[in-house]
């Protein structure tokens, strides 16, 4: 294939010329082994969506052109991070207010006077 120094200079050639190495390309007298840029221009495509094509399979890209696929799947959509309010919820279903409120108490050193109640929470109605 042509070295870029001599595909510019083919590009600068008159038309004509440019016309005859067509031809030759066309009647394979010239093996063309395009690159990937140069078949997107060709087609007026991004490079990016050839090479995306490139790493289907046969039957992946046959389904593409059936539309029964797309070319690129589309991402998943974004996990929701749970907020406190929501991990709470979660931690007083799974382990109770009493665990809840013996975790807070350890992981703050002790329980604060405002968390001390006069009945156990059992008790209370």
């Amino acid at each position: 294939m042509y070295g870029f120094a001599k595909s510019k200079a083919i590009l600068l050639a008159p038309k004509y010329y440019r016309a005859c190495i067509a031809a030759d390309v066309v009647i394979r007298r010239i093996p063309l082994e395009p690159s990937i840029g140069v078949v997107a221009t060709l087609l007026k495509i991004s490079p990016s969506s050839v090479s995306r094509a490139l790493r289907l399979t046969p039957e992946e890209r046959a389904a593409v052109r059936r539309r029964e696929r797309a070319l690129v799947p589309r991402a998943a959509a974004p996990v929701t991070p749970e907020s406190p309010q929501q991990r709470l919820d979660g931690i007083v279903a799974e382990i109770g207010v009493e665990g809840t409120l013996d975790l807070l108490a350890k992981h703050n050193g002790g329980c604060p006077t405002s968390w001390q109640f006069p009945l156990p929470l059992s008790d209370a109605a």
